[in-house]
């Protein structure tokens, strides 16, 4: 077993998370987050990219130090450019959340709704509408339905 993976199973997984200040964004990234969180220890950092200076330097020199990220997630057209300068900086694995403006190839992982048309593959993961926070009772029958409807969206009238 390599020293790296004796590090990385005494120390939590080091989520960095990107956004935009959207309330909507923040939302599926805190719902992406508390998944994790129920499935593995982490360790969170919150960025906001319209604040954050990244620079072109780690770009040609990146490295990884134990409190470097192992991933690094975004949710908004305007956190892409700043999380994968912030993902080869690091050398930190690139998810997004929505489909997004730059190629996919760029990402690491996309986790995007169905009506985004992009289908599953190797790099993406759909779901059925957004991410939440809410999580379903455990062992709990179904007998009624709930359908929530947002403000404007181009995909309905």
């Amino acid at each position: 077993m390599s020293s790296q993976s004796n590090t990385r199973a005494t120390r939590p997984l080091m989520v960095w998370v990107c956004h935009d200040g959207r309330a909507g964004h923040i939302s599926q990234l805190k719902g992406l987050t508390k998944a994790l969180a129920r499935q593995t220890n982490i360790e969170e950092l919150w960025l906001d990219s319209q604040t954050l200076q990244v620079g072109f330097r780690g770009l040609l020199l990146p490295t990884k130090q134990d409190n470097s990220p192992d991933i690094i997630i975004g949710a908004g057209h305007g956190t892409h450019k700043s999380l994968l300068m912030l993902a080869r900086t690091h050398r930190a694995k690139s998810f997004v959340i929505m489909k997004p403006s730059l190629p996919l190839p760029l990402f690491d992982g996309v986790i995007c709704p169905e009506h985004d048309g992009l289908a599953n593959s190797e790099r993406v993961m759909t779901t059925q509408g957004p991410i939440t926070k809410i999580s379903p009772p455990p062992n709990t029958k179904r007998t009624q339905h709930l359908m929530m409807i947002g403000g404007p969206s181009k995909h309905f009238v």
